[in-house]
């Protein structure tokens, strides 16, 4: 091959490496890009909570030198932040990756508090409980509005487990009934972890017991109130007991007891009936207005003869008696 022919090869060849040496500088350019984290993205799968905000996420982040535009992505250890913003006791779990843009994603699950538990022995101890009845840390920027509760200290006894999650069931009972929802404003834990419920309406506290048979025991207190709003002198009594089946027991201070069928407010007011009408027609010792009209229109007559003759005082025999009497007393011999 001749020198003519080796240079006209050397620089065709000289012009097909230009579009490669400028593409190489282009993706060099490129990977540079993508070595930096290009932002992070937060999201809340249940924004309805305030335990924890975007600002708390960067915060964590920002402590483990996450910061967009500086921070490269290969000194990003996603395990690692994880478990730093885990350690948040209001959060659930999270998910973490990078995109091919290399933009950090975030997600993040809070934990969903179903009820409000008011400690007794303190005033100022209050915590929540979990779906799956575990004890969420109190927050003080953020109170969702749930069931109260006033119990004692619950430690982690079995009694005190299936109690909590009782709670939390009987909690999610009356967050879905929108009249359980308004009527019934605290939970009450009594010795023998009994439960009451305080309404919001009157002064009488509902003895429930546990929350077996649940939605048949509300059924029953739901139709007594229904059906015994203009029957029952609600004033008169400070408990309604659910407890037992297929009834409603009120009591009152006086520890009298009146059982209440609300299937049966027609028989009970037919029994009432017949009650007032037996009383009424009862016979008495009492004498009848009519005779006591006609006693009266005799007075008179009574205190002329009947009375007189009755306490009339005993007089002295006059001397013509006492003549008239001697033969008759004497006798001769």
């Amino acid at each position: 091959m001749n020198t003519r022919v080796k240079k006209i090869l050397r620089n065709i060849l000289f012009l097909l490496s230009i579009p490669l040496i400028i593409s190489a500088f282009v993706f060099a350019k490129i990977q540079s890009s993508k070595d930096v984290c290009q932002g992070v993205d937060i999201r809340m799968s249940n924004p309805e909570f305030s335990f924890v905000s975007k600002d708390d996420i960067v915060a964590i982040l920002k402590e483990h030198q996450i910061q967009p535009q500086q921070t490269r992505v290969k000194s990003i250890h996603i395990n690692e932040l994880e478990n730093a913003v885990l350690e948040n006791k209001w959060i659930a779990s999270t998910n973490m990756f990078v995109s091919a843009n290399s933009v950090l994603h975030v997600l993040v699950e809070q934990r969903e508090p179903k009820v409000r538990i008011l400690q007794k022995d303190s005033s100022d101890y209050s915590y929540f409980l979990d779906q799956y009845a575990n004890a969420i840390e109190w927050s003080e920027k953020y109170t969702p509005r749930l069931p109260v509760v006033t119990a004692p200290s619950l430690g982690y006894t079995r009694a005190d487990l299936n109690l909590k999650s009782d709670l939390v069931e009987l909690a999610n009972f009356i967050a879905k009934d929108s009249f359980w929802n308004v009527a019934i404003s605290q939970i009450d834990i009594q010795s023998g972890n009994q439960i009451r419920l305080i309404p919001t309406i009157g002064t009488q506290v509902i003895l429930l017991g546990d929350i077996s048979n649940l939605e048949n025991k509300m059924a029953r207190l739901f139709a007594f109130y229904q059906q015994g709003i203009n029957t029952i002198q609600w004033s008169k009594y400070d408990e309604i007991d659910i407890r037992f089946l297929g009834q409603v027991v009120c009591r009152n201070t006086r520890g009298e007891k009146l059982s209440e069928d609300p299937y049966g407010v027609e028989e009970q007011k037919e029994m009432k009936k017949a009650e007032y009408l037996a009383a009424i027609n009862k016979p008495t010792t009492t004498k009848s207005p009519v005779k006591h009209s006609a006693k009266t229109t005799a007075k008179p007559d009574v205190k002329k003869s009947a009375p007189a003759a009755v306490k009339a005082k005993p007089t002295k025999p006059t001397a013509k008696e006492k003549t008239q009497h001697t033969p008759s007393t004497k006798k001769t011999h």
